[in-house]
């Protein structure tokens, strides 16, 4: 686990300085779109650097072996401050503050240089006084006689503690130009903990909430972005793209929608199943865990691969799969209540799980529901969840090759099938 530090904040006026005092070109006629950096690729930050998983490593009387669900990430890469600092922040719409590592820090490991405040003419922290520091939850005042507001943050894969900010934000598009953000809301994180690799400082928000990047650049974007994560074992010049404004609406042909619900953890997108299916095999959720309300009970991640459900859902997924799969099990020692199987000299036959969502059906094939951790064993992304919280968490790897866009003024995001590798 690295150890992190870096936060920062944006202000009421960044909307207007934005329009009034950057060139964006044409950038913001129909949208842009800016490249998702996944963990495999030749432009992350940990090509060449690390371990990852053997497909040939593991023989087949192997009874133990262990997962690399970090195979699964992806990051955004943008420059904060003036002059332009790089940084690969982990891509997270469940996030409500955008953060990165700063000096000074508690100690840490982190291989890039940190970002260092004190270097960029546009870094401001904001005072406790301020109308942004009093709208952010978690927020406190400084001790000392600058009274600048701290914020503290502590979810799946970090925690971050350190002073809100506001500084110039610059993303490149996938058309070449550089779009510059100035005063824009960041955590400047002091004393942080993340599970995301050395590489890597803080996270890129797209969460709800007023200052996550999604909703400091509204008046820009009309509140929709889309994003479409190529599979992790595509080819490795291969690129994810997220996109905002008009260019995100997904439509046409094999598009489905379904609501989303605000509810606690509330900078989160909440969506209501109804109901899966494993092959033929319907369940229904109405007695479940996740049946008790019809106002959203899965939330939409990024930043857990696996999809976690409540205990008894799980035990009704995996008792199906049970009954369709007849490849030899393996076990995981890392996590044992997770199906894995010895595929043999071919893929595992494995059916079709649907997950039935208010108004919208969405299939998921292979590439969805099980991955290969070593050669012939693959394992079901699918496991129970540790908390005891009525809500599911779907994770990264069933939203592979979907186009999936959020359109929140009207409150539902879309999901169309589409080869995301092209």
């Amino acid at each position: 686990m690295a150890t992190i530090a870096c936060y920062s904040s944006l202000s009421l006026f960044f909307l207007s300085l934005c329009l009034h005092n950057i060139v964006l070109t044409n950038a913001f006629n129909g949208g842009f779109g800016v490249e998702l950096v996944h963990r495999k690729s030749p432009k992350s930050p940990f090509y060449g650097s690390i371990n990852h998983v053997n497909k040939g490593s593991a023989p087949r009387n192997t009874p133990e072996i262990s997962l690399g669900w970090d195979e699964y990430e992806y990051f955004l890469s943008y420059s904060i401050g003036t002059p332009p600092f790089q940084i690969f922040g982990f891509f997270d719409i469940s996030a409500d503050i955008t953060w990165m590592q700063c000096k000074p820090c508690s100690p840490y490991e982190q291989t890039p240089p940190l970002f260092d405040p004190l270097k960029s003419s546009t870094y401001k922290t904001l005072p406790c006084s301020s109308t942004t520091c009093t709208s952010v939850p978690n927020t406190t005042c400084s001790l000392d006689y600058k009274h600048i507001c701290n914020y503290f943050r502590d979810d799946y894969i970090s925690r971050t503690q350190g002073d809100l900010s506001v500084d110039t934000f610059t993303l490149k598009s996938t058309s070449g130009n550089l779009m510059q953000f100035p005063r824009t809301v960041i955590g400047c994180g002091h004393d942080n903990l993340a599970a995301f690799g050395e590489e890597i400082s803080g996270v890129v928000s797209f969460g709800r909430g007023p200052t996550s990047l999604v909703s400091q650049l509204d008046s820009l974007i009309g509140g929709k972005f889309s994003y479409c994560l190529a599979p992790a074992f595509s080819h490795p010049n291969s690129s994810s793209i997220i996109k905002f404004g008009n260019d995100a609406v997904v439509s046409g042909e094999g598009t489905v929608s379904t609501p989303i619900y605000q509810k606690d953890p509330k900078a989160s997108y909440f969506v209501h199943i109804e109901a899966f299916s494993v092959g033929k095999e319907r369940i229904e959720l109405g007695n479940s865990t996740l049946g008790s309300s019809g106002d959203g009970n899965a939330i939409i991640g990024t930043q857990e691969v696996e999809t976690y459900f409540p205990n008894d859902v799980y035990s009704k997924l995996a008792s199906a799969v049970k009954r369709v799969v007849k490849s030899k099990r393996v076990r995981i020692r890392d996590k044992p209540s997770i199906l894995c199987y010895d595929s043999g000299s071919k893929p595992p036959q494995v059916p079709i799980i649907t997950l039935h969502f208010k108004g919208a059906d969405i299939q998921l094939n292979a590439l969805n529901t099980f991955a290969p951790v070593a050669k012939r064993i693959y394992c079901l992304a699918f496991t129970n969840i540790c908390h005891k919280k009525p809500y599911a968490i779907l994770g990264s790897l069933v939203q592979q090759n979907f186009l999936v866009g959020f359109d929140l003024p009207k409150n539902i995001v879309s999901f169309k099938p589409k080869d995301c590798a092209k």
